[in-house]
């Protein structure tokens, strides 16, 4: 029997709210392998935001552990082997992996085309929601604030700044990246997780964030008033 989460009334760390609240992990719990580690990061979360997100929660896992992302972690390949349980267990899974699935070719590390592999698309509107969690959930535990709900929040990778135009990469260089470099990273399950959290300039409302999940697949997080 799965163990009752216990309730308590108090101001939800994602969304603000104040009523009933439960432990929510930051990241999700079902991104990792049991026993979970004990080091992962928690939060009080409402109803909403806490198990109303469970199905993101699991298109997540099963995107990243599709991949090669999902690591050489332990928790990786559990979370290979509960994404293969899930396309067996529901038609609905399957017939969308299928639908957006495709062969695409493996490169050497020179460039040159080794093989034909599966590849599929994502939805990226999901895989961004459960990263912004994750984000409010992290500008919490540093801040002791809740992220106002108006605050835009942009998910992007690192290596997405090498390509844009000159005066843009400058800017993020200066304001997003250089920040992030003298701050030490915070190490969670086994290095499963990792962040750098950084505000730039206290007088703003930035704020920039770098995750790593299952030591493979690096995210960038930038927040401000839209």
């Amino acid at each position: 029997m799965a163990k009752q989460k216990r309730s308590r009334r108090g101001t939800c760390a994602i969304c603000g709210k104040f009523g009933p609240t439960t432990r929510d992990h930051i990241p999700p719990q079902g991104l990792f392998g049991k026993p979970l580690p004990s080091d992962l990061l928690t939060v009080r979360a409402c109803r909403d935001c806490n198990g109303g997100a469970s199905g993101d929660d699991e298109y997540f896992r099963n995107a990243i552990c599709m991949s090669t992302y999902r690591g050489e972690s332990r928790h990786g390949k559990v979370g290979s082997e509960k994404a293969i349980r899930s396309l067996q267990r529901s038609r609905r899974h399957r017939e969308e992996f299928a639908k957006n699935a495709m062969q695409v070719p493996i490169r050497t590390a020179d460039g040159q085309i080794e093989r034909l592999g599966l590849g599929f698309t994502v939805d990226a509107d999901r895989v961004n929601a459960v990263i912004r969690r994750v984000f409010r959930g992290i500008f919490y535990v540093e801040t002791n604030q809740v992220l106002p709900a108006e605050y835009d929040i942009t998910v992007d990778t690192p290596e997405s700044y090498e390509h844009c135009d000159p005066e843009t990469h400058t800017l993020m260089e200066r304001n997003v990246l250089y920040p992030l470099k003298s701050v030490e990273a915070r190490v969670f399950a086994e290095d499963m997780f990792r962040y750098k959290f950084a505000r730039p300039d206290s007088s703003s409302s930035v704020s920039v964030c770098w995750m790593v999940f299952y030591g493979a697949l690096p995210v960038l997080c930038l927040s401000g008033r839209d």
